[in-house]
């Protein structure tokens, strides 16, 4: 994920019971730092056990916060609980995250033996909903309905020099208020995989000046004017190879 916005991507971790989820901020040349109790991610503690997670715009604000489904592998685990608390950690301008409350009779204030975690636009309105498989209980699904004024932008890639779901390829959507970077992935959560089109989220307000694309295959291209509020396909350019 890009959590701070820098254009550099970061590795997000959950981890075991008593030990703290991390994130590691991509500082440049290789190197990572721990990042955890700057980011407010510590303060969870170590009571999860986390399995399925990923990085999300939940509420198209134009950054990406964190989803985690957690459950215990132990029957009878000496600390903690079998069945865990999903959690939802909201951004917040790009420098810490955020435990999100939620009533008590919603999905995310009960206890799962949570496993794996996908996303993906059921209903095609926008925003990402949610797939969770748990263990001894059914796969729970769950419809995103954050109503705000805030854009989006869906892409879907096709690739035809690199591979054809355009795994590895980058692209960053120009916006007034700085570049937000994105990548094809082809995993990224416990034994799940989401839809592999690439979401934007863009604040109210916020202009959209371009998209570049990177593609995995060696080339680049530029699209200067966008829509917002709409999936697009984009094929990949072959370059023409001049005759005799």
């Amino acid at each position: 994920g890009y959590y701070n916005g820098d254009g550099l991507p970061d590795i997000w971790v959950a981890n075991y019971e008593q030990e703290s989820f991390a994130l590691y901020e991509n500082v440049g040349k290789g190197t990572f730092l721990h990042v955890s109790d700057k980011v407010g991610v510590t303060s969870l503690g170590g009571l999860f056990v986390g399995f399925g997670t990923a990085f999300l715009d939940v509420d198209f604000d134009g950054d990406e916060d964190l989803m985690v489904i957690n459950g215990h592998v132990i029957n009878f685990p000496p600390s903690g609980r079998v069945r865990q608390l999903p959690l939802l950690l909201i951004n917040e301008d790009k420098r810490r995250f955020v435990r999100k409350q939620f009533p008590e009779d919603q999905y995310f204030s009960k206890r799962h033996r949570g496993r794996g975690l996908a996303l993906g636009d059921v209903n095609d309105d926008g925003s990402l909903d949610v797939f969770v498989s748990n263990s001894f209980e059914p796969v729970a699904f769950l419809v995103n309905e954050t109503k705000n004024k805030n854009q989006w932008l869906r892409v879907r890639l096709i690739g035809r020099q690199g591979n054809r779901d355009a795994v590895g390829t980058r692209m960053v959507l120009h916006t007034s208020a700085g570049d937000q970077l994105r990548m094809v992935k082809g995993g990224g959560s416990y034994l799940s995989h989401s839809d592999m089109r690439v979401t934007w989220g863009v604040a109210a307000g916020v202009q959209v000046t371009g998209l570049t694309i990177y593609w995995a295959g060696g080339d680049s291209q530029t699209i200067d004017e966008l829509t917002m509020n709409q999936t697009i396909t984009l094929l990949e350019p072959i370059a023409e190879i001049a005759g005799p």
